[in-house]
């Protein structure tokens, strides 16, 4: 398409950008992503939104919450699944190995502290839940492993 020159000596500006507007297309990148949207007391969602802040909002209003303090939003990244629906095992080898690395980087900087430091209770929560994950997703690897 090519150049549209505008006298802008008839129009407003704002004239002169809704004439441009009419003759171009204007293509809007609508793409919406997946989150996973969380709060500590208000448990967790998935939410489609064109943006983190945009899926924090909707939980926020979906919850009924004044605003998004405490509002989490974690864009879920696609996994490309086999046609058994799982994703392979080598994989989740990679997946575990970088939770221990992970867990004994923590591990070794909470040995750095005294046992009667505070730690942010936001952070307490979330080593609870990942723990709870955690201790299932072992439970049901352990009893798949009997199984077969």
């Amino acid at each position: 398409m090519g150049k549209k020159y505008l006298d802008t000596k008839k129009n407003s500006l704002e004239d002169a950008v809704l004439e441009v507007v009419k003759f171009e297309e204007v293509e809007l990148d609508e793409k919406q992503n997946t989150y996973t949207v969380v709060h500590i007391k208000k448990g967790k969602e998935i939410i489609k939104a064109k943006s983190s802040y945009e899926a924090a909002k909707k939980f926020a209003q979906m919850k009924r919450l004044k605003n998004t303090a405490g509002v989490d939003a974690y864009i879920m990244e696609e996994v490309d699944m086999q046609e058994s629906g799982h994703t392979d095992v080598a994989s989740m080898k990679t997946q575990v190995q970088i939770a221990m690395e992970a867990l004994q980087k923590m591990n070794t900087e909470l040995a750095k502290l005294n046992d009667e430091d505070d730690l942010p209770t936001w952070w307490t929560n979330k080593v609870a839940t990942a723990v709870n994950k955690l201790d299932g997703m072992a439970d049901y690897i352990s009893a798949k492993g009997k199984t077969t």
